[in-house]
């Protein structure tokens, strides 16, 4: 009998609405503990518990609330041991948000469950066993987020509302205080639903609010997304109302897409000024930049150190968005060229290299997959290679192309350590062994871990 047919056995042991004395081991990547439970007459066989409301560390008691094949969901009732790392939730929100799942763990705790995460799927997922260094706390653990999106719905009264979808009851809620965003950046979300609210059908078609806020200088951005967009009248009353209480509101945006075409316009600065290790950037309403700018650093500062550049190397930068990568290695080394598929994008990246006096950075518009097995010369034969993908990972086609051009070292920076793990063991596959792995803590509160990886040509 297989593993799953055994696990389904013991589950159908149990009914919704027992109750189960559990000790939780760890903890999942959803937020809920795990346990194990051995049901009566299965020849000592056990099954995984899935436990809302706990935990590593903490023993409690726990009602089933649903049996599934891959094993059991419970919800604790009460704890009857507290874990060590078990503390008060900090957040009034905490119950209903759901989007820090960490907030009855200290800190300590917090940083071991997602070196855990780390670690776990290499192993398992990926079968490699590079070295896995301490994982790196985040310098700040509040009011770190430089970048939010927030859902808006209309109330029963026909305004519009604001908020997160939470998990319990799940549904559009309204946060007292995010205490992930800076007081600014609370300030501005508040006002700006006062206002958007007074006049619910200017701003109807709007489905999403994001809002920015610039490590430099305090600067703020707000951008509305939907499916029409309100009058530009509209906006440029809305600006005014806001600068008059938030003068540090740098400019707001407004996108629509349909078709599969965007359209946008804004009223006052289209951009913000970010700065990492000394290289400065421009921040759109629509450009992706890493929420965490303090431990941004350390992360970039970590794969420029793993990658560990020559002045006549070659880099190439898969997925460079803005070309945070590139500018900031192009100091070291003789030639860079980012490659990404979003135009705007790259041409952030041509704008942010002329700022900073940087000529040897070449940024072209692809498919990374496609470009990389493309490349014109001088950029062919990188000597290193950077690659930064969504959270889906990459193609294999791609990681394919990355052996073909034979680099002597890559770097893999991802914010996934599943896909992570099967892209290192895939490569492993092609020739090039995981080396050095070193978790940060991104996103502190969060079920979210970013790794740096060092795979080298063996």
């Amino acid at each position: 009998m297989n593993d799953n047919n055994t696990r389904a056995e013991v589950c159908d042991s149990f009914r919704p609405g027992d109750e189960l004395s559990l000790y939780a081991e760890d903890f999942t990547i959803r937020g809920a503990a795990v346990a194990k439970i051995k049901a009566a007459g299965a020849q000592g066989r056990s099954t995984v518990v899935f436990v809302d409301g706990a935990v590593p560390g903490d023993t409690v008691t726990a009602r089933i609330t649903a049996v599934k094949k891959f094993g059991l969901l419970a919800e604790a009732v009460r704890v009857d041991t507290p874990s060590v790392h078990r503390v008060p939730p900090d957040c009034p929100d905490f119950s209903r948000c759901g989007g820090c799942v960490f907030r009855a763990m200290d800190y300590s705790g917090e940083l071991a469950v997602k070196a855990g995460w780390v670690r776990q799927a290499l192993e398992r997922i990926g079968r490699v066993s590079p070295e896995i260094r301490p994982i790196v706390p985040s310098p700040q653990v509040y009011g770190y987020r430089n970048n939010v999106r927030l859902h808006i719905a209309k109330a029963p009264d026909g305004t519009l509302q604001a908020g997160f979808y939470g998990k319990s009851p799940p549904g559009l809620f309204i946060p007292r205080r995010c205490q992930l965003l800076s007081e600014s950046m609370d300030t501005l979300r508040t006002r700006c639903m006062e206002l958007i609210s007074g006049v619910p059908a200017e701003f109807a078609g709007t489905e999403h609010i994001s809002l920015r806020e610039s490590g430099v200088d305090g600067q703020l951005l707000f951008s509305l997304t939907g499916s029409k967009l309100p009058r530009k009248q509209a906006l440029d009353a809305l600006y005014s109302a806001l600068r008059e209480t938030i003068p540090a509101l740098a400019g707001i945006g407004a996108e629509t897409k349909t078709d599969g075409r965007s359209r946008m316009f804004c009223v006052g600065e289209k951009y913000i000024r970010q700065e990492l290790l000394g290289v400065s950037f421009l921040v759109g309403h629509d450009t992706f930049f890493q929420i965490n700018g303090p431990q941004a650093e350390n992360l970039f500062r970590t794969a420029l150190d793993l990658a560990c550049p020559g002045k006549n190397n070659r880099v190439l930068d898969l997925y460079c968005g803005i070309g945070v990568l590139s500018l900031l290695v192009a100091k070291r080394v003789s030639l860079v060229t980012g490659i990404e598929i979003n135009p705007a994008a790259t041409a952030a990246a041509k704008r942010c290299a002329a700022m900073n006096g940087i000529g040897n950075a070449a940024f072209l518009t692809g498919d990374a997959a496609k470009a990389a097995s493309l490349l014109p010369e001088p950029h062919r034969n990188p000597d290193v290679v950077f690659l930064d993908p969504p959270r889906a990972g990459c193609a294999p086609p791609l990681l394919t192309s990355i052996a073909e051009l034979s680099p002597e070292r890559v770097v893999y920076i991802s914010c996934d350590p599943a896909t992570l793990a099967r892209d290192a063991g895939r490569l492993g596959g092609l020739g090039y062994a995981a080396v050095t792995a070193q978790p940060l803590d991104m996103f502190p509160g969060c079920p979210h871990v970013e790794t740096a990886l060092l795979l080298a040509k063996q």
